[in-house]
């Protein structure tokens, strides 16, 4: 699946959490029988990054099924993306790792996700990985019905962990083009667009994008998640806001979220932002057939 090179940031902070959690999952002293783990946009199982070449695999097989056929710990996936080809070509890449996969199929991850939530028991340690491509496809109605798979003990609930793409670029288009129905199923309120009126009338120039974010965020806290700061997500070549990588946790996870992923994920996206944007000039130069890579490189950075 092509991929744009931004996206390689994103797996690269998912690949680090899915390799804490796995610590924890193998630790002698978790309390869970089991990792469960739904992607509902989980692409062909292969990463080719556009505009340099680029192939790597995701971190659903990199960082969970590779090391689970290896190190042998418990682990079942739950793969789906509405694309039927993508599904196919995922199936083959992951035969391999059959004995984890308990569910891949092609459907509206807007439906699918109630028949993977049955088999998940509530009581153990799930995450669903929400990625999709335009805002339009994941509803607000999505995310809270997942939340509201609970198990309660000793006082406290538990819920599905969830990682989510914030889609706030396609977000902001529909803003432009005055769309705002796709916006209010996304965050599931016009909360948002009261807001940006608010801040217009008091002339402030509060970027629209922080809007949705914002309202995303509190929308979580508002079915008892715990929400750690987000991850900007930037364009390699004009460093625009693509998106936000937002984690909702139990309250158990924050603190672990926050001081041991967040910090580590900040400081990744600018050495990998920066490695993007030399990844991207090397391309650059061999397609435009310059006689000295190096020389242009080093023009180009000057």
């Amino acid at each position: 699946m092509e991929i744009s090179l931004h996206s390689s940031k994103k797996h690269r902070a998912l690949g680090y959490y899915i390799n804490l959690i796995r610590d924890l999952i193998t630790s002698p002293k978790n309390p869970f029988n089991k990792l469960y783990y739904a992607d509902l946009y989980c692409g062909d199982g292969e990463c080719i990054v556009g505009s340099t070449g680029k192939k790597y695999d995701p971190p659903i097989i990199q960082s969970l099924l590779r090391p689970a056929k290896e190190i042998g710990f418990s682990l079942s996936c739950f793969l789906n993306d509405l694309d039927t080809d993508k599904i196919a070509r995922m199936k083959e890449r992951t035969k391999i790792y059959k004995d984890f996969i308990e569910y891949c199929e092609s459907k509206d991850a807007n439906v699918c996700f109630r028949d993977i939530l049955k088999m998940i028991p509530p009581d153990q340690f799930s995450i669903f990985f929400l990625d999709p491509t335009n805002h339009q496809d994941l509803k607000w109605s999505t995310i809270k019905a997942i939340s509201e798979h609970t198990h309660h003990y000793h006082g406290k609930t538990r819920r599905p962990e969830l990682i989510i793409n914030l889609m706030t670029y396609t977000m902001l288009g529909s803003y432009r083009s005055k769309s705002f129905q796709s916006i209010n199923e996304s965050l599931g309120t016009t909360e948002w667009l009261e807001q940006v009126e608010k801040n217009k009338e008091k002339g402030l120039s509060a970027p629209i994008e922080q809007t949705f974010l914002t309202v995303f965020v509190n929308q979580l806290k508002s079915l008892g998640y715990s929400v750690p700061t987000p991850i900007k997500i930037t364009n390699t070549s004009v460093d625009n806001t693509i998106y936000y990588l937002v984690w909702a946790t139990n309250e158990q996870g924050y603190d672990i979220i926050e001081t041991r992923l967040i910090p580590w994920i900040n400081d990744l996206m600018q050495k990998a932002q920066k490695e993007n944007k030399g990844e991207l000039k090397k391309a650059t130069a061999r397609k435009r057939g310059d006689r000295s890579l190096t020389e242009y490189v080093s023009n180009q950075n000057n």
